[in-house]
């Protein structure tokens, strides 16, 4: 009840909210009885205790701020996922803290949602900290990096990654050609494979070549020779 209070209180034009709540437990969504600032940008919903139904009734709360870039909540559904990259056109980061409650399910959605010419946002970084082994398939990353989701993704971080292998690397390197930034906590140690190598080196290459406006290496290029023909050519210009 006192968070519901504090929300009503909110300034119509307030751009970020963050909320972090250790103690007691709270339900936010099915009961929070009043909608979020429209113009609404940046959200933050964490905490020890923060406990959420999540499921539809947060993403009907948050559909009301078609603004919203960046999201960040403690935990989440198939159902939560699959919705605020619906219905959040302007969404460039979404942060789930606890994926405990992911299926399989969630992933095969993903690559279901519709095109980015329909409403599937170019998100920039995606989190999925904690997702239960068993669920965090060389399956499921391929599926996420078919999805219009993986196209635009810069940043990608997910956890628990001890069951994936060298094909969830391979599907993550043709799917995401942006790619600058990869985190995968528990990843086992796998055999050597250059086409892999080559495909993340040629992305790099070619993400440093573009970030100084420098001529695209080819792909003959992708290759540590080719990494550290790019390094020569920073120096020379004196980056």
């Amino acid at each position: 009840e006192q968070l519901r209070q504090i929300l009503r209180c909110l300034p119509a034009g307030l751009a970020d909210l963050r909320v972090l709540i250790h103690g007691n437990q709270c339900f936010f969504g099915a009961e929070l009885g009043c909608p979020l600032p429209p113009g609404l940008q940046r959200l933050q919903l964490t905490g020890s205790l923060f406990y959420v139904p999540w499921s539809l009734q947060l993403s009907d709360t948050l559909s009301g701020c078609p603004a919203l870039a960046h999201v960040e909540l403690l935990a989440g559904t198939d159902d939560l996922l699959a919705a605020l990259l619906s219905r959040l056109p302007r969404l460039r980061c979404l942060r789930f803290h606890d994926c405990s409650c992911l299926t399989r399910q969630a992933w095969v959605k993903l690559r279901n949602l519709p095109s980015f010419e329909a409403a599937t946002p170019d998100l920039y970084e995606f989190w999925a900290i904690y997702c239960r082994k068993s669920v965090l398939t060389d399956e499921a990353v391929a599926d996420l990096c078919a999805s219009p989701v993986a196209r635009g993704l810069r940043r990608l971080s997910l956890s628990d990654c001890s069951q994936l292998t060298a094909v969830a690397l391979a599907s993550i390197a043709s799917g995401c050609p942006w790619l600058t930034e990869l985190q995968l906590e528990g990843f086992r140690r796998v055999p050597r494979d250059e086409r892999i190598e080559a495909a993340f080196e040629h992305r790099l290459c070619n993400c440093l070549s573009s970030a100084l406006q420098l001529p695209p290496f080819s792909s003959a290029s992708a290759s540590l020779h080719g990494v550290s023909a790019l390094w020569k050519r920073l120096i020379e210009n004196n980056v």
